[in-house]
């Protein structure tokens, strides 16, 4: 794995305005990261001693042909899936939203917090559970 590569990586992150990004190949794993500092952290590498490790395929691919994004959170708080414990979750993982549904809530400071869908998506994933703590920046959902 050379630098090229990893570079070309981290313009792939950057393009899809990804925050994360694992990738895994010949027992190499790399972890690509946006911090709110910079626009990529320095890619850390490591080498894997298990033979079980090394044969797996790569394990993280970018589809090029579909932008890829995610919405992170913009507090500190605690993610709701629903507006209750016996309701539905707002969202789950292959549904189409429409700009302006709610996709969560964020409590913070005894706050509950909307999370609405900036514009139409389909969710992807969802990366937090329900009563997690979320940090400012995590990311709550992969959308497309």
């Amino acid at each position: 794995m050379d630098i090229k590569f990893i570079k070309e990586l981290a313009e792939l992150m950057a393009e899809h305005s990804l925050s994360n990004l694992d990738f895994e190949h010949d027992g190499i794993k790399l972890r690509l990261s946006k911090d709110s500092k910079s626009v990529v952290s320095q890619p850390t590498l490591i080498q894997q001693h298990s033979l079980n490790e090394q044969n797996q395929h790569l394990s993280a691919s970018i589809n090029t042909d579909v932008a890829v994004r995610t919405i992170d959170s913009k507090m500190v708080g605690v993610f709701y899936e629903s507006a209750s414990p016996e309701s539905s979750p707002f969202v789950e993982a292959g549904q189409k939203v429409s700009k302006g549904q709610i996709l969560c809530i964020i409590e913070a400071m005894k706050t509950m917090n909307e999370i609405v869908a900036e514009h139409d998506c389909e969710i992807v994933e969802i990366c937090v559970k329900n009563a997690q703590l979320v940090d400012y920046g995590q990311s709550l959902f992969v959308i497309k």
